[in-house]
């Protein structure tokens, strides 16, 4: 029925335990029909949300900061092959009251490094 919501599922060491948790996560509030199924989530978290339907250029989230609270959120959009290289595209939005643009490019620079020794080690 096209509709979304909001889930919390808590961080494992391995990705592989990560990915079940969420799976059985997915699949209890698969019926849903609120915004926030599981009621109250925890403090200090962070919003991961895919398009997977769409390869975008740019893309802002301007949530309304309720309580003070300061909004972060990763993006995902659709992957596309260019060139022999595969693209996807990846907006973080943070608050500038606890990050700033050099710390970003840390994150990018090492996300792009992990992405090439994938790639090398995959060869």
């Amino acid at each position: 029925d096209k509709t979304f919501f909001t889930l919390y599922t808590d961080m494992k060491e391995y990705y592989p335990a990560f990915d079940m948790e969420y799976k059985r996560t997915t699949k209890k509030y698969a019926d849903a029909n609120t915004i926030v199924p599981q009621v109250t989530l925890p403090k200090n978290i962070f919003n991961v949300s895919c398009i997977p339907w769409l390869h975008y250029e740019h893309f802002s989230s301007n949530s309304n900061n309720e309580n003070d609270k300061i909004i972060k959120m990763i993006t995902l959009g659709k992957y596309a092959e260019l060139n022999g290289k595969f693209l996807i595209p990846l907006t973080i939005q943070v608050s500038h009251a606890i990050v700033d643009g050099y710390h970003i490019s840390l994150f990018y620079n090492k996300l792009q490094e992990k992405l090439n020794s994938v790639k090398e080690n995959s060869l």
